[in-house]
């Protein structure tokens, strides 16, 4: 493993970390909580998002397994990230839709402002290293760079947002 790697694999391990320690006191003294029907919906949530990954990648599959050796195929790293995105997307979209996403009496806007803001700051990230981004195609194989990651959030951060205000609008029309 070269110095890079170790660099940020340990960098990962003091960030999750440092989370990690102020998230689990944090978490004691957490007021909100779920219903019972938003805990129905986020379960109808985690279950959309199971089968549309698992779908996701039965199309992959089979697309692999038919057209891999004409088409390119996807490296397993960029192979996953999608996978993630797609639940993650369809998770976060059918929770915020359905009112779920946040916990009761909890004030709401500020956290999809933030996100907004972390998608933005990840398209960024993403744009100024454009010219830094790697694909290739080794053996038929499509592979990338850290780059693509950044691009990955921007998408997850930036949908939630989205959602959460278009549904906010949605809301105020309907009443």
């Amino acid at each position: 493993m070269d110095n890079n790697k170790m660099f940020v694999l340990v960098l990962f391990a003091l960030v999750f970390g440092t989370c990690l320690l102020f998230t689990i006191p944090a978490h004691k003294y957490n007021e909100g909580h779920f219903d019972e029907m938003q805990e129905m919906i986020r379960g109808k949530a985690y279950r959309f998002a199971f089968f549309t990954t698992t779908i996701f990648l039965a199309i992959y599959f089979i697309y692999d397994f038919i057209l891999g050796d004409i088409f390119v195929r996807l490296s397993s790293s960029l192979l996953a990230i999608t996978a993630i995105v797609v639940g993650e997307t369809v998770y976060i979209a059918y929770s915020i839709w359905n009112h779920a996403f946040i916990q009761v009496n909890q004030k709401s806007s500020g956290v999809f402002i933030i996100y907004g803001f972390i998608a933005v700051i990840n398209i960024l990230a993403f744009i100024l290293e454009l010219d830094e981004l790697s694909l290739s195609i080794d053996n038929g194989i499509l592979q990338f760079n850290n780059t693509i990651i950044q691009l990955a959030m921007a998408i997850v951060y930036g949908i939630t947002p989205i959602i959460f205000f278009a549904r906010k609008a949605m809301d105020k029309w309907e009443s």
